[in-house]
């Protein structure tokens, strides 16, 4: 079942479901993300999922930068209980830099990797979309 078309754009950036029902996060252009917006990102997704499990598709390339204890957060069991899997987009050196260290020093309890190419890791969360 594809969700609603639903947007939601907010200080951090713009939530939506996509034609394949991934949940499809862009971070807005040069933006910090510590402890507070990371908590704020994840209440306001947890209130569109509606305790309903999605593959995520996290658009990082404008991402300034993620602050180490919002990072930890983003790994939480608290935060991806509701993810099948999630996808990162890089592109820049530093947005590259910022994913692996995510990945290195919090690593999430689901499937997760980084990509340049978003068809590549729209493709890669579709075999986890009805997880």
């Amino acid at each position: 079942m594809v969700m609603e078309k639903v947007e939601i754009d907010h200080k951090y950036g713009k939530f939506w479901f996509d034609e394949n029902d991934i949940f499809n996060f862009k971070y807005r252009e040069g933006v910090v993300i510590d402890l507070e917006a990371a908590k704020f990102i994840s209440s306001e997704r947890k209130k569109l999922f509606e305790g309903k499990r999605y593959a995520i598709l996290v658009d990082g390339r404008d991402l300034k930068s993620i602050l180490p204890p919002a990072s930890k957060y983003f790994s939480s069991k608290e935060n991806t209980e509701l993810f099948t899997a999630s996808a990162f987009l890089v592109g820049s050196a530093l947005s590259r830099f910022f994913g692996n260290y995510y990945l290195k020093f919090f690593p999430p309890n689901i499937p997760t990797a980084l990509f340049t190419n978003k068809e590549k890791a729209i493709e890669w969360l579709l075999q986890y979309k009805n997880i």
